[in-house]
C-alpha cells in the first residue's frame, strides 16, 4: 500500500522568513569569510583603490 505525500505550500509568512533567512546566510558569508572576495565592502575598497592609485604613480605614504 503506497502512502501519497501531498506537496506543503509555503504561506506568505512562511516565504518572508525563508528569504531573510537566505539573505542574512549570504550576507554574513560574503562580510565574515574575508577569503571569498577580493575586494573590501564599502568605504574599504574606497580607500583601497585610491591607495594602490597613489602608488603607482610612485607617491609615498607616510
Amino acid at each position: 500500500m503506497k502512502i501519497k505525500k501531498e506537496k506543503k505550500k509555503l504561506n506568505r509568512g512562511e516565504w518572508i522568513t525563508l528569504f531573510l533567512g537566505t539573505t542574512f546566510f549570504f550576507g554574513a558569508i560574503a562580510r565574515f569569510f574575508p577569503g571569498i572576495r577580493r575586494f573590501p565592502l564599502n568605504d574599504g575598497g574606497m580607500f583601497l583603490s585610491m591607495i594602490r592609485d597613489l602608488d603607482s604613480q610612485y607617491v609615498f605614504l607616510r
